[in-house]
Parts: structure tokens; sequence; C-alpha cells
């Protein structure tokens, strides 16, 4: 069964009059014969358009007459288009799931999601393998406005089941991620170790992570109840304020410090 990733967008006119209905711009289908999928799509101040998500066998990413094929059984994608939908490039990696896209001031391209294994993050000829510390951990990847590699971490635990769902970059280019995590995990990429434990060793629990611009630890937090919980997205404003939201179950703990809320 063949289903086609859509890219989308629709421009929106000010706000004189509420009745007013968004004016269609352009729509581009990207797909091969087998399930591919897109996750997740962001914009830069120019008007250029990224997407991630998934694909399966060979793949032309460019939605124009030119040809730009990529192949993977299966692999997760990064397709940049400019503000008229026109290709500019597409990368692909090994993981397990790219969840999430952002970007920041200068192009850079941010993504997050879950892996397992031994994973190549560097996608052209060159390698950089991460090896995950359970069947599935969390990574986020640093591309630059090209398309090049800049640098991937993972952070995790022994278990299964984590992963990031969200990502947000501030104006200094620290990087943001929430999503859950299963069991005690590691949540320094670094060769520290700042471990959190969630309230129930079986159940998913949310966490926050933040990195700086190099992707060196800064800091990360853990919230949730004995439930399951999830941390579905995050964002943060211009004094680095960080919001989130998500899921929780039972009777949740929302102050990740000593104290109870």
């Amino acid at each position: 069964m063949k289903k086609t990733i859509i890219v989308f967008v629709f421009s929106f006119t000010t706000l004189l009059s509420l009745a007013q209905q968004p004016n269609f711009q352009w729509a581009k289908p990207i797909g091969g014969s087998a399930l591919d999928e897109g996750y997740a799509v962001t914009t830069d101040a120019a008007g250029n358009v990224y997407t991630t998500g998934s694909f399966n066998g060979t793949v032309d990413f460019d939605p124009g007459p030119g040809v730009f094929n990529l192949s993977g059984n299966p692999k997760t994608f990064i397709v940049k288009l400019d503000a008229s939908g026109n290709f500019i490039w597409a990368k692909n990696t090994n993981v397990i799931s790219s969840n999430a896209i952002t970007v920041d001031a200068n192009g850079n391209v941010y993504t997050t999601g879950r892996f397992g294994g031994i994973t190549d993050f560097d996608p052209s000829a060159g390698f950089f393998n991460l090896t995950s510390n359970g069947l599935d951990d969390i990574f986020v990847l640093k591309l630059d406005a090209s398309g090049n590699f800049v640098w991937a971490k993972n952070v995790g635990g022994s278990q299964s089941g984590d992963q990031g769902l969200s990502i947000a970059v501030d104006v200094s280019g620290n990087v943001y991620t929430t999503g859950i995590f299963v069991g005690s995990g590691d949540f320094d990429p670094g060769p520290g170790i700042f471990n959190l434990t969630p309230a129930s060793t079986n159940n998913a629990e949310i966490f926050i992570l933040k990195l700086d611009v190099s992707g060196n630890f800064i800091w990360a937090k853990n919230m949730g109840s004995t439930g399951n919980d999830y941390g579905f997205s995050i964002a943060v404003d211009a004094a680095q304020n960080v919001y989130s939201t998500g899921l929780f179950g039972l009777i949740g703990d929302f102050d990740p410090g000593p104290a109870i809320y």
C-alpha cells in the first residue's frame, strides 16, 4: 500500500476579520511505493520548510521535476524545501523514529526521537556511531543549514521505550527535549552521570532535557505519577522559561525538585 508524504502551507491574512479564510498556497507530494509518513514540520525566518518522518524503499524527495532518491528499509528523513515548496536538500538516518524537528536562527536543524543498537547519525558518507544504553534510547541530532552533520547525542536507560517526542531551541542555541523514559536512565550524554529515576520502574515517565549549543549537558528533570505519563510538546520563551504539555495518569507530582505539587 502506497502512502505519500504531503507538505502543505497556508498563508494566513492578518486578523482584520475573524471570518477571513486562509488562502491556499501550495502542496507538495513526496513518496514511494511503500509506507512513507511525515511526523513533524517547522519553518525558519526565510519561510523554508523542514519536515521529518519515515520512509521505506526508494523515495524521490524532490517534489519538482528533478530527482533526488534516498533509500532505506525503513529509514527516517529530513527534507528542506524553500518558501515556494522547491527542493533544497534531503538527508536520511537509520534511527527507529524521528518524531520532532526545529530550526534555530542560523538555520541549524535539530531532530529528536528514538534509536536502538549501534546507529550512524552522520547522513553523509562519513560515520558518527552512537550505541543505545537499552533497547531504545533518546537521541538529539543537529545538522547545519546545508544538512551537514554537526553533532548527535543520546540519553536513556537500560529498558525499552525511551524516546524524544518534542524539541525546541532558544535564542542562545540551547536545545530542549521532552518525551518519555522507562526505568532509571543517565541523561548526561557526556562522560558525567546524571540519573533520573521514575516514580514507577515499569511505566513511562516525562523528562525534560536541556543541552547547550554544542550538545553538552546543562540539566534534566523528570515528573509524573506511578501510571504512564507522556511529555508530548515543549516550547521556550525569550527568557528561557520552558513550557511543556502532555498526559499523566493517577496522581502526579509536577515539581521536579524536592517539593511536591
